[in-house]
């Protein structure tokens, strides 16, 4: 016949203290698991924040250009963080009077950014993830850049929220934008092989969004 072992009661404790200790051990690392995702989801509007405000400047850097109807150029966005780290990012923007823009960042990640009046798409193929957000009214934004100060025929500079923006203009044609971030970040825009007042359809300025990306609402 079969005989049923019994643990000593003192191993049965062991185990118990064991399963309860591995279960609170669980609890916590979901707790911290939970925050860090907090956190990144944190960092991570901050980032998408960041974005917008660029997406919103260029879509309306026609503010201080009353002849500018439309520009697009390559680019190249430099952060350099207060240790000297510094990061750049590659890729294209389209722009279009009133307040249309097309971000499409092609290194080192693919990225698509839409803005046509107050809604911004985000498309991120590499995690098929698409962010869709109201972005409010841009008028004031606008009205800020109109009202830019010039400093010299090179130079405008501009505030809106804590952000100080300096537009550098070359032979008429804006060169590049630089501010520094609420992380103290000194953030600069680069472009080159600009293009200003070529016919730009409307259609470039919606997302397509492939079917099978995740949606998300902000």
């Amino acid at each position: 016949f079969c005989r049923k072992e019994i643990l000593p009661k003192t191993s049965r404790n062991s185990t118990f203290m064991s399963f309860f200790q591995t279960s609170k051990n669980l609890k916590l690392e979901n707790e911290v698991g939970d925050l860090q995702k907090a956190h990144n989801n944190e960092k991570k509007w901050s980032n998408m924040k960041k974005t917008i405000i660029l997406s919103l400047l260029c879509a309306n850097l026609f503010g201080f250009a009353e002849n500018l109807t439309t520009f697009s150029a390559h680019f190249v966005q430099t952060v350099v963080d207060d240790k000297k780290t510094t990061i750049k990012y590659n890729g294209d923007i389209k722009a279009k009077r009133p307040n249309m823009a097309m971000w499409n960042y092609t290194n080192p990640v693919k990225k698509e950014i839409y803005i046509n009046s107050s809604d911004l798409v985000i498309i991120e193929p590499e995690i098929e993830q698409v962010i869709l957000k109201k972005v409010g009214n841009t008028i004031a934004f606008f009205e800020m850049l109109k009202n830019a100060k010039k400093v010299n025929n090179e130079l405008y500079k501009a505030t809106y929220e804590k952000l100080k923006i300096d537009i550098h203009v070359k032979a008429n044609k804006i060169d590049s934008i630089t501010y520094l971030d609420e992380l103290e970040n000194r953030v600069t825009i680069q472009f080159t092989n600009q293009v200003e007042n070529q016919k730009m359809d409307d259609k470039v300025f919606t997302a397509k969004i492939p079917a099978d990306f995740d949606i998300v609402h902000q």
